[in-house]
């Protein structure tokens, strides 16, 4: 997949950067495999590696 911005990234995108995997979970944040926070700026270059985002909304019904 091509490369996007990481401020394009819908919340929920897990994307690749420097070979460690991240899921984004605010506007300049996303999480990594052991759940630690990281910053991102919105213009840094990252590998996106899904194409539906989770939503977070859980459905009760």
């Amino acid at each position: 997949m091509d490369k996007k911005l990481f401020g394009d990234l819908p919340f929920g995108t897990r994307f690749i950067f420097y070979g460690k995997t991240y899921t984004k979970i605010a506007l300049n944040m996303a999480e990594d495999e052991k759940r630690y926070g990281n910053t991102f700026q919105t213009g840094t270059e990252v590998e996106p590696i899904e194409c539906d985002p989770q939503t977070g909304i859980l459905d009760l019904q």
